[in-house]
């Protein structure tokens, strides 16, 4: 299945909180995000290898290399992932790490209150796999099945079913809405979502 380019999501991730635009894909397994040049956090959390998170991720590797002080992106005995753009075919080495996410809640009907869950998994990726992505994407969001994939990890933090759904609009105008979680989902064609 193709990824969606020029249709982004945008998460609010890190402490302190920094919207996260992202390329949907629903053929990949994993959250990507940039951690290049001026990557901010003081809730970065690096995965150790062997836990049972990288176990579980399928990771098959750990970052065993990195001589630069520790910072996002370069933590020794650190679960090691290769995250992918399939835009330009390219992956490149990075490391399983763990953040708070935060995101808008809704009834089905309105927009409710923001909610936040910490240690969601993502991939830290290197900006050269920035190239190619829609302009001001910071990485990928894969929907796809998995311990650590986007859906799972947020059923589990919040106690919800393991589903989501996507309202796509044909106008670039229009604000696209992803729902987790169970039904109803009863955002109208044009409702402003963002207030």
């Amino acid at each position: 299945m193709k990824p969606l380019n020029n249709m982004s999501f945008v998460i609010n991730q890190r402490i302190p909180l920094v919207p996260v635009k992202l390329t949907i894909n629903l053929g990949q397994r994993f959250l990507w995000v940039d951690c290049g040049k001026g990557y901010v956090s003081s809730s970065y959390k690096p995965v150790p290898c062997g836990s049972v998170t990288c176990k579980r991720s399928l990771s098959g590797a750990c970052v065993e290399s990195c001589f630069d002080p520790p910072s996002p992106g370069c933590n020794n005995n650190t679960c090691s992932h290769i995250p992918y753009n399939p835009f330009i075919r390219t992956s490149n080495r990075g490391e399983l790490a763990q953040h708070i996410v935060s995101l808008q809640s809704t009834n089905g009907s309105n927009p409710g209150k923001f909610v936040s869950a910490n240690g969601v998994d993502f991939d830290c990726a290197p900006t050269s796999l920035l190239e190619g992505l829609a302009k001001r994407v910071k990485g990928i969001i894969g929907l796809e099945n998995g311990y650590v994939g986007f859906p799972t990890q947020l059923a589990n933090a919040f106690c919800v079913p393991r589903k989501f759904a996507i309202c796509l609009s044909s106008s670039t105008n229009s604000h696209r809405v992803m729902f987790f979680g169970d039904s109803p989902y009863v955002f109208l064609p044009g409702m402003d979502v963002s207030k």
